[in-house]
């Protein structure tokens, strides 16, 4: 089964729960956590998505935040 890729507004969403802005642990700011310790960015997700109920969307946001080695470049407005 081919998972839909994940939009705008989950990625928003879960931003803003990993700065505590939102969820259970309001004010706990867990930004570093998912960017220094790729072993706890799986449970982080799995937090993220059992709080909110969408445990199926995993394979799709584990693929949306899956390292690459792909050059990003933002054109600056």
């Amino acid at each position: 089964m081919k998972q839909k890729e994940i939009c705008k507004e989950e990625i928003n969403l879960f931003y803003l729960w990993l700065c505590g802005t939102i969820g259970k642990e309001k004010g706990e700011d867990k930004r570093l956590v998912f960017l220094c310790c790729p072993a706890e960015r799986d449970t982080l997700l799995r937090l993220f998505l059992a709080e909110y109920k969408a445990e199926h969307r995993y394979n799709a946001f584990k693929k949306a935040f899956k390292p690459t080695t792909r050059i990003i470049t933002t054109k600056r407005v």
